[in-house]
């Protein structure tokens, strides 16, 4: 379960962790076959400042967590813990963006940054067997290098390639 909570009024910045909300398993007894995998869509709105200047926003994410399911009752937990055996859920794309953003010169990417248990961050989530475990959604957008090279760097390229072929026409 997924219950979102109001963002930031301020502008986003690059690097800055926010929470997105609250995400919740409930880990009780089941049988096969059993979830595996989940996927949540983000609706954000907002603001980014570059420093210079702000710029709104609207995009969708969706992000995908994996699930693992545990035996509980065996002495040795597969994903730590101790019996009955907590679940683990990871977000299958926690250091990477499944959307990217560009706003002016830059290319964004929002990113999972992972949850949070009483203000300590977790990649994943342990869940403890027979109750509902919450943790903080965080997120956080990144600045990524622009994948089309800038104007001197083309002059640059082609004043390189010209020298070479003329180092090669004379030899």
């Amino acid at each position: 379960m997924f219950e979102s909570v109001a963002l930031p009024a301020g502008p986003f910045t690059a690097g800055d962790d926010f929470t997105l909300g609250t995400f919740t398993h409930n880990n009780f007894p089941i049988f096969a076959p059993s979830l595996e995998s989940a996927d949540l869509s983000v609706d954000i709105e907002g603001t980014f400042s570059d420093g210079t200047e702000s710029t709104s926003f609207s995009l969708t994410s969706v992000f995908s967590f994996d699930h693992f399911e545990t035996p509980n009752n065996v002495s040795t937990c597969a994903a730590g813990g101790v019996s009955p055996c907590p679940d683990l859920v990871t977000p299958t794309q926690n250091a990477g963006a499944s959307t990217t953003l560009q706003i002016g010169d830059n290319i964004l990417g929002f990113n999972l940054s992972g949850f949070q248990v009483e203000g300590e961050n977790f990649d994943s989530f342990l869940t403890l067997e027979n109750q509902a475990n919450s943790a903080d959604l965080r997120a956080s957008f990144s600045v990524r290098p622009s994948l089309v090279p800038a104007p001197s760097t083309l002059s640059l390229m082609a004043l390189c390639l010209l020298l070479l072929a003329r180092r090669v026409s004379r030899a």
